[in-house]
């Protein structure tokens, strides 16, 4: 039992050289010594869970010695609604292309050797088309979640609609969010009429915030901010499952964030102060985004107090809302968008620079990376006269210290070329001319670059 409750390949190498050790001594005449469908199908499940490339092939492969040897007459050995299961969760988590299809076809031989699937198996099934990323894959669980409400021996259960939504929510397909929407209205539809497993919690409704997230539609944002306010009226009248959590409410601002509509900044910064949970470093960092996309007047300031507010609450105690390096990079990344006059720009170049060097100091928060590098020699090319010579003391002292660091990526030598004049590129990189060489990167010494882990953070909208 304690091997089979491990997730890793180790474990499930060392139960199946115990099956293979039982069946053995079986052969070798050991009566004591008996293969049982407990121990195979514990084997099979010891692969689902290890989520080894080989998982689903040595589950399938351990199936089919199974029925082999019922077919040769073994009755402790008959694959059963378990077994069949554990084959076909090996198969979703395999990410391998046509695993989805297989998983149906483990149904289908289910039903063909007289076991009954139940909800777990085909929840198990839609899962796999959850998870295949083929083209079809939300529509074709939608059609499984029907059939399975057409049948009143396989009623689909919570899990059962919550893996659909979550098909439409990742499928990217156009319409996607309101076809998760419709699907968790119809599923608090029945709840209501009386059938209590198919109640929607909050991994319903965050799944279809996440849906209306991605989507990109006009409409995502007040979908969105109705979906919250329905959870919390739901939860304020005791329905405790529907408590939006941290998730929830960053799925709500991002979507703001994203909205590109007047005034979204503003909007994700109320739904920060009025969350019903304790919010953490993501969900403030989301607002500090909202902002950096808005290209409003004032959001660089209104940035850097949030993240002021963040460093706040941390140095009382709130170890949830410690910053950390992408908080910094974000609200750099705010001033650098700023537009208008000369003055606007100039008081959004000092609070990048004071937050870059609080970046610099910290001891809690981190160290300047890559982004952060990048981030802050774009808003230099952005709020800087270009031919000051204020200008190119900053961006020399700047990329001298990127390369100290190992921080030199091809973004950071994009954003170099776009801050310095000619003579101060070709100065910091030691070229002879500044066209020379297209790919500067290849030139750059393996220390100037050895400590790059860049991650996607550059472009707000």
């Amino acid at each position: 039992d304690a091997l089979a409750k491990k997730k890793s390949t180790e474990s499930a190498y060392e139960i199946e050289r115990l099956l293979k050790r039982v069946i053995d001594e079986s052969i070798a005449g050991n009566k004591k010594a008996k293969a049982t469908t407990t121990l195979y199908t514990m084997a099979i499940d010891g692969w689902a869970k290890s989520g080894d490339k080989v998982a689903a092939k040595r589950a399938q492969d351990i199936l089919h010695l199974m029925q082999t040897e019922h077919l040769n007459g073994n009755k402790l050995v008959k694959p059963d609604e378990h077994t069949y299961t554990s084959v076909i969760a090996a198969w979703a988590k395999s990410n391998i292309k046509g695993a989805a299809d297989r998983a149906e076809k483990i149904i289908e031989m289910m039903e063909n050797n007289g076991v009954k699937p139940n909800t777990a198996s085909l929840n198990a099934v839609l899962d796999a088309w959850a998870k295949s990323g083929e083209a079809h894959a939300a529509e074709r669980s939608e059609q499984i979640l029907l059939l399975m409400l057409g049948r009143k021996d396989l009623q689909p259960d919570t899990i059962s609609f919550n893996v659909v939504i979550n098909a439409w929510a990742k499928s990217g397909e156009r319409g996607a969010a309101m076809r998760a929407s419709n699907i968790l209205e119809d599923m608090h539809a029945r709840h209501e009429a009386g059938h209590v497993n198919m109640k929607p919690n909050v991994v319903s409704f965050t799944t279809v915030l996440d849906a209306w997230a991605k989507s990109g539609e006009r409409i995502a944002a007040d979908k969105a901010e109705e979906i919250l306010q329905r959870m919390v009226s739901l939860y304020k009248k005791g329905n405790k499952d529907v408590k939006p959590n941290t998730k929830t409410y960053n799925a709500v601002i991002n979507t703001w964030a994203n909205s590109g509509k007047k005034g979204a900044a503003e909007k994700a910064e109320a739904i920060l102060s009025k969350m019903i949970v304790q919010p953490n470093t993501i969900n403030f960092n989301a607002v500090i985004d909202a902002w950096a996309k808005s290209r409003e007047k004032g959001a660089a300031q209104r940035a850097e107090m949030i993240l002021k507010q963040m460093v706040t609450l941390y140095k009382a105690g709130n170890e949830r809302v410690k910053p950390n390096e992408r908080c910094f990079n974000t609200v750099i990344s705010a001033c650098a968008y700023t537009s208008g006059e000369r003055e606007e720009k100039t008081k959004a170049f000092i609070i990048a620079f004071s937050v870059f060097n609080d970046l610099r100091e910290s001891k809690d928060y981190g160290s300047p990376n890559s982004i952060t590098y990048g981030t802050f020699l774009k808003a230099c090319a952005y709020l800087m006269p270009p031919e000051s010579e204020q200008n190119g003391r900053v961006i020399s002292a700047v990329f001298n210290q990127c390369c100290r660091d190992g921080q030199v990526s091809e973004k950071v030598l994009i954003f170099l070329r776009e801050a310095a004049t000619p003579q101060v590129y070709i100065n910091v990189l030691g070229l002879t001319d500044v066209d020379d060489p297209v790919n500067v990167i290849d030139l750059v010494p393996l220390e100037w670059k050895c400590n790059v882990r860049e991650t996607r953070q550059y472009e707000p909208r």
